[in-house]
């Protein structure tokens, strides 16, 4: 809906708000305030009559790109099973990698995932109460990127001469929520494994993914596969969504499939490091707020799934503008009985103005 600023309408305000003069932080983790969620509370209040209601919009924004792609407690797990082969699939061991928040390129999360596999595997093989003991000798991971196809292929190798399986657990395992998925390739729902033959076996098993697709063995003990996706680093945020406490009934949003308090999002179009930047004329929407007083502002940065951003202790500035525009009566619909009044009355009104002769004139029944 359009609104029409008028003249003689209260002028518009800009609010200038800065995250380090908030009045309280409303969340902190290890006891240290996040930036991404406060309310400032002014001194003078902002009064609007009853007759006045207030747009708002987001005038302006400055927020550091000091979040991680790989955040803590988000998409930083990897879930796994592995068991022999021929106790497969009920001797296995479950366990998980946790991989260290902080902003990964493509080689570097590959390089730390294969690292951490490494090591999780020498433990368990170094583990006298582990049903993998001792069996699972110098394991070696090695996961690259294919660039000109967007994927991740991922091998490894054994020095064990017994046969068992690997898989990796994107939807089933117990850290689900927290998968690194996308990061790889994965979509909902895959599990993808790695099989090894028995020693002195011929090479004719293959590694088969969710998609279909197969790899011969590289060597008797060594297979490969590639991710049936291209990898999304960037998939926990792609945009920066402003949320405020004024704004509840002007927007949806499909994750929760209902009214919202998004304000304004805001698109990341540059690397990690810099400042996003938003000017009014990348946007402005302008929601319709019905508020008699404005004593108070809670702002909150989120990602697309509603998840709270963490800027790692730096500061950010927006500037909200209040637009105001007179409040006009509704017209209420007709009621039935009206509707049949108002229609026979321009009946008589048109019969009214024809020509004498087309009155006296009588029309056949049909």
């Amino acid at each position: 809906m359009a609104y029409q600023l008028e003249h003689h309408a209260p002028s518009s305000k800009v609010i200038y708000i800065d995250s380090r003069d908030a009045t309280n932080y409303l969340t902190f983790e290890n006891s240290i305030p996040m930036t991404s969620h406060f309310q400032f509370i002014f001194d003078d209040v902002i009064l609007i009559p009853d007759n006045i209601s207030t747009l708002v919009s987001l005038h302006s924004a400055s927020i550091p790109y000091s979040f991680y792609n790989i955040r803590e407690g988000i998409n930083d797990r990897l879930d796994f099973e592995i068991a022999l082969h021929a106790n497969y699939p009920t001797g296995f061991v479950r366990f998980f990698i946790d991989i260290p928040e902080g902003n990964y390129s493509v080689n570097s999360l590959l390089y730390r995932l294969s690292l951490d596999l490494e090591t999780a595997l020498i433990n368990l093989n170094a583990d006298a109460s582990s049903p993998l003991y001792n069996i699972i000798p110098n394991p070696k991971f090695l996961f690259e990127y294919v660039k000109w196809k967007q994927k991740v292929v991922l091998s490894w190798a054994t020095d064990s001469t017994k046969g068992f399986e690997i898989r990796f657990l994107f939807e089933t395992g117990d850290n689900r929520t927290r998968a690194m998925r996308v990061e790889l390739g994965f979509r909902e729902g895959d599990t993808q494994g790695f099989y090894f033959t028995l020693a002195g076996e011929q090479r004719a098993s293959l590694a088969t993914n969710e998609s279909g697709i197969s790899k011969p063995q590289d060597s008797q003990f060594q297979t490969k596969f590639m991710s049936p996706n291209c990898i999304d680093i960037q998939n926990s945020v792609r945009g920066l969504y402003i949320r405020t406490n004024l704004t509840t009934t002007s927007t949806l949003d499909t994750q929760s499939g209902s009214y919202s308090s998004i304000l304004a999002r805001v698109p990341i179009t540059i690397q990690s490091g810099g400042v996003v930047f938003f000017t009014p004329n990348q946007g402005t929407h302008k929601a319709l707020i019905k508020l008699n007083i404005i004593k108070a502002i809670t702002i909150r940065i989120t990602d697309e799934r509603n998840r709270l951003i963490n800027f790692n202790g730096l500061n950010l500035q927006i500037a909200l503008q209040l637009d105001f525009v007179y409040t006009k009566k509704p017209i209420a619909s007709l009621t039935a009985l009206e509707s049949r009044m108002l229609r026979h009355t321009d009946e008589r009104n048109e019969n009214n103005n024809r020509p004498q002769f087309l009155k006296n004139k009588k029309v056949n029944p049909k």
